[in-house]
């Protein structure tokens, strides 16, 4: 009879653990859906999509700093809801969002912007450093290739004088050929 009792007790303590469990997820999601003005959902499937996006343009070869930095505008305007809201937590309403949020994701929503203020500072800056790379890169290549170019027509015209000695040189050859079979006769 007593593990019976055990038994129920546990299921019913099971029970009340995911009442609030869930009663903490809908918390959340009315939280989150206040900050980012969209719901958790949604948001979470967008940003990957718009990840994916910034990952392709990062990743390719051939680095493409427009595209790079117009899929990183599209993923920063996606949190600038939340970003750059002034939400107060001071009332009621706020106090709740706060309380969810942080039981939700172990971390404070103050502390959760600057974080994330700081990774997407960081992911400019990394596009940044990428693109200048990529213009030294070009630069230097350009460079070599106007070097090479400069080499190749200082060849052309030393060939071309070079031809013009050589010329001048049999003409006077002929002229001195021709001067001695005359004084020959």
């Amino acid at each position: 009879m007593e593990s019976l009792n055990s038994n129920f007790q546990e299921r019913e303590l099971h029970q009340l653990q995911q009442m609030k469990d869930k009663a903490k997820e809908r918390g959340f999601k009315r939280a989150f859906s206040t900050l980012f003005d969209q719901d958790d959902q949604t948001f979470t499937s967008t940003m990957f999509v718009n990840l994916d996006q910034l990952e392709k343009h990062l990743s390719k070869e051939e680095f493409q700093e427009l595209e790079s930095f117009n899929a990183f505008r599209v993923l920063l305007q996606q949190f600038q809801t939340f970003l750059y809201s002034r939400f107060s937590f001071d009332n009621d309403e706020g106090l709740m969002i706060r309380k969810y949020f942080i039981a939700y994701t172990k971390t404070d929503v103050p502390l959760f912007h600057d974080k994330l203020l700081q990774h997407m500072e960081s992911l400019k800056e990394s596009i940044q450093e990428r693109a200048k790379h990529k213009r030294e890169y070009d630069r230097s290549v350009n460079d070599r290739m106007m070097q090479s170019k400069e080499r190749k027509d200082n060849s052309s015209k030393a060939l071309d004088a070079g031809l013009v000695v050589t010329e001048i040189n049999e003409t006077e050859s002929e002229n001195c050929m021709l001067c001695a079979t005359c004084f020959v006769m």
